[in-house]
């Protein structure tokens, strides 16, 4: 069996058996693990409202991967992935607000408008900062001005910030969203055309020009608060429940329940044994995952 053909099999077998790349069910979620042992985390850093050296502090992927947990990034009760920020905390260089929030370290690097790029998250806001607005996703460059999406929750409602020109922003209307409730979102960019849904909603944007063109880009997820007044026990907090990414479609992200395990497939001269050894070595239960796929096999 060649490499195309057990792409497309597992590919297909992916989509039927799991809605999204990369994710991990709520009900597969343990409470007892840290976020890296129920989300694959090996592609994110994690950016807390710590300060240090004129910036925050960084968590390394490896260090999620291996366990990391914290007052600023836990799991809750019922598995999710919990991003706590308050007011009080450090910021970025270049921002007046704090944030927990994971920043994107995709194995090519980060990538520009050309093709196509994917965030799917499902997440529930839980606690605001006093004006009632933070920020739960993002792409974001590195120029100034770049932050071509922020996907906001603004007091009830969910709306998509982005920008004309690199010195003013306008929103998109994406309906509302109560405090608790559950709201599933997905960031996508292809060739230059930008698409947010929000639950049923949807709106989509152009960034053709060539004003955008000589940046390069990365996603973003988590709590970014837009409120740097208060005590520090105000915030705010955003449980996710799944996340994923992808590129260009050259990457199958399959999930492993519980576990958010991520499968790479090696380059498309392998044949069909390589493929197997190489699958088997990354899911920790294989014969259960070849069990699952093998139910939407003809």
């Amino acid at each position: 069996m060649r490499f195309i053909g057990l792409m497309a099999w597992a590919a297909c077998a992916a989509c039927a058996a799991f809605s999204a790349p990369s994710t991990a069910s709520s009900t597969a979620l343990d409470p007892s693990l840290p976020p890296g042992g129920n989300f694959a985390l090996s592609s994110w850093k994690l950016q807390l409202p710590v300060a240090s050296g004129g910036s925050v502090q960084e968590i390394k992927s490896t260090d999620l991967v291996a366990g990391y947990s914290s007052n600023w990034f836990s799991t809750a009760a019922d598995g999710s992935m919990s991003f706590w920020c308050p007011v009080t905390g450090g910021t970025t260089e270049n921002s007046h607000y704090p944030r927990s929030e994971l920043r994107e370290m995709w194995t090519g690097g980060d990538w520009t408008f050309t093709g196509r790029h994917v965030l799917t998250a499902k997440c529930r806001v839980t606690k605001v900062p006093d004006n009632g607005r933070v920020i739960i996703g993002q792409i974001h460059g590195h120029l100034d001005g770049s932050e071509i999406i922020k996907l906001y929750w603004d007091n009830g409602s969910l709306r998509a910030a982005v920008e004309p020109d690199r010195s003013s922003e306008i929103s998109l209307a994406l309906g509302s969203n109560r405090l608790g409730d559950t709201v599933e979102y997905r960031l996508e960019m292809q060739d230059g055309k930008l698409k947010v849904t929000a639950g049923t909603k949807t709106v989509t944007y152009d960034y053709t020009g060539s004003t955008w063109k000589t940046d390069t880009y990365y996603f973003k997820a988590g709590a970014y608060v837009q409120d740097n007044t208060g005590t520090s026990a105000v915030g705010g907090q955003v449980q996710f429940y799944q996340l994923g990414i992808e590129h260009n479609g050259q990457t199958v992200r399959i999930a492993d329940p519980g576990r958010g395990i991520r499968i790479l497939f090696p380059d498309a001269e392998s044949d069909g044994a390589s493929i197997a050894r190489d699958l088997k070595g990354r899911v920790r239960d294989f014969a259960a995952f070849r069990r699952e796929i093998g139910r939407f096999m003809p």
